[in-house]
């Protein structure tokens, strides 16, 4: 595991990937509703809310790792979307919990902890709201998944 953490790390440390990773979160998100996606600078709010992907991504890696199977394996396969229903849940309930600690620090008036009172429970989200979630962590996993290759 120290290997591929180091690995990891170095890979999601420059904020020009990470930029990168949450485009094609944006991205594959809009492709799937059929909506349209426009591309967004790397200091945009737009830019924070969709690195949650990536942030589920990163334990999600130890946490599905099936036994004997590499750290790159279960990368290439949450990418493959090749997940059991549990594991998808906990996916969403990582994605659904990070987006939910951003929420104190966006601003929203005069309150004093900006968007607290958006918190949600993953098991009430709607299913367009975890199918999102299942997107965005899969472009999350591709990308990531890429940028290992190029280490």
């Amino acid at each position: 595991m120290k290997n591929f953490a180091v690995k990891l790390s170095s890979a999601v440390k420059s904020p020009e990937v990470q930029h990168q990773i949450a485009l094609a979160c944006a991205q594959a998100y809009a492709l799937d509703t059929g909506g349209t996606f426009t591309a967004f600078e790397i200091d945009s709010n737009d830019c924070k809310i969709n690195l949650a992907g990536l942030a589920a991504v990163i334990p999600l890696i130890g946490l599905v790792r099936r036994p004997l199977e590499t750290y790159e394996g279960a990368l290439k396969r949450i990418a493959a979307g090749k997940l059991s229903d549990n594991e998808w849940s906990a996916a969403g309930r990582m994605a659904n919990a990070t987006w939910m600690a951003q929420q104190p620090f966006r601003a929203d008036g005069d309150k004093p902890l900006g968007r607290s009172d958006r918190f949600n429970v993953f098991d009430g989200l709607l299913a367009a709201e975890k199918q999102k979630d299942r997107v965005q962590i899969r472009a999350a996993a591709t990308e990531l998944y890429q940028q290992l290759k190029k280490l």
